[in-house]
Formats: structure tokens, sequence, C-alpha cells
């Protein structure tokens, strides 16, 4: 077991170290690991490599979004995946007060509200997969919105539940972004254009 755990922390040091050497090394760690429950199923280092066999097929998806983006403008989300071979995409349309629930509601009840919002869209991405049980990064591209709040769901199957990965990310189409200023103690707020960056006369 102490061998597969070095193995594990060897392929863990691989983000920041780029050492190819190192990249795999959960393979190995899982080799040894199979062979330790074969040979001695009953032992300590048996149930330890069990829960390290756990540990290294952990699922995981984080996604992040700007939080406002131009009226009808393609726009990106980030997505942080690990052991995760294709992603499933939803988009829902909130009201402001709908955001308000959403942030107030824990994460079990989160999935029964997201699921009484009306759908814009759905769609789903293959993820490059090195079978590494790495953790990688990739980018994918949000369609165009009209003005209004979204939460975007992304999760591992295409029904949403409580017992899969899923993450969110809540964003605002708008064309319109507001500037503060501070000068002589004075703060100065001004409207304008995202996409011009010319101010909006009599906003408000």
């Amino acid at each position: 077991f102490e061998i597969a755990k070095i193995y594990n922390e060897q392929a863990s040091n691989y983000k920041t170290s780029k050492n190819e050497t190192l990249r795999f090394k959960n393979k190995k760690a899982l080799l040894i690991c199979d062979e330790v429950s074969k040979t001695f199923p009953e032992s300590l280092g048996a149930k330890k490599c069990m829960l390290l066999k756990r540990n290294i097929h952990t699922k995981k998806i984080q996604i992040t979004a700007e939080k406002y983006v131009p009226i009808n403008t393609s726009s990106k989300l980030l997505i942080n995946y690990r052991n995760i071979n294709t992603l499933f995409l939803s988009i829902y349309k909130l009201t402001p007060q709908q955001v308000l629930q959403f942030h107030k509601t824990d994460y079990y009840n989160k999935i029964k509200y997201i699921k009484s919002l009306k759908k814009v869209t759905n769609w789903h991405t293959n993820l490059r997969n090195e079978n590494d049980y790495l953790q990688h990064t990739t980018e994918v591209v949000i369609p165009k919105l009209s003005g209004g709040n979204y939460i975007i769901v992304a999760s591992e199957e295409a029904e949403i539940n409580p017992s899969k990965m899923m993450g969110t990310a809540i964003i605002q189409s708008t064309n319109v972004t507001l500037i503060e200023n501070n000068f002589n103690n004075a703060h100065n707020y001004q409207v304008v254009d995202r996409n011009t960056g010319k101010a909006i006369a009599n906003a408000q």
C-alpha cells in the first residue's frame, strides 16, 4: 500500500512539475492495489488500497463563466474535470427573484428547483480523457443568449440527479454595465454600453 500511496502522490505532483514520468503513476498505484486486494483481501493494506482506489477514481466537475456576457454574443465556459468522458450541458432561464431563491436552496433541493425552471437549450460535448486519473481543463462555447439571467448546468449524465456529479454557474446576458468612480470622496456611477463603452443617457 505504501508504494501505491507514493505513486499516487507522485501523480499529484505532475500538475506543477509537468514531469511526464509522473503523469501515469496512478495507473501503477491501481495495479498495486489490485494485487494487494487479491493476495491479502482481509489485510489492513487491502482496506487502505480500497480507499485509495476510490480516491483515484473520484470524478469532478467544476465550471466557471463570466458573470456578465453581451446579449446574443457567444461566450466561453471554463471546465475543470476529472474522470469524466462526456459532459451534458443545459441552460435554464431565471427571473431575478429565482436567482435569489436558488442561492438560498440547499444542494439536493437545488436539483429539484432547476428542473422546475424553463430550459432554453441543451447539448453535450466529449471531453479528452488521458486515462491518467488527473484533473484537466478545457473551454466550451456557450450559445448566444437573449437578455436575462441564466443558470448553466454541467453534469455527467443527461438527467441530473443528486447521486451524480454536477456543476453550475449563473450568468446575466446584458449590454449594459455600471462603472463606479471615486473622486474627491464622492462616489459617481455611470451606466455604459458593454460593447462600445459609451455612456447611456438617462439610464435607470
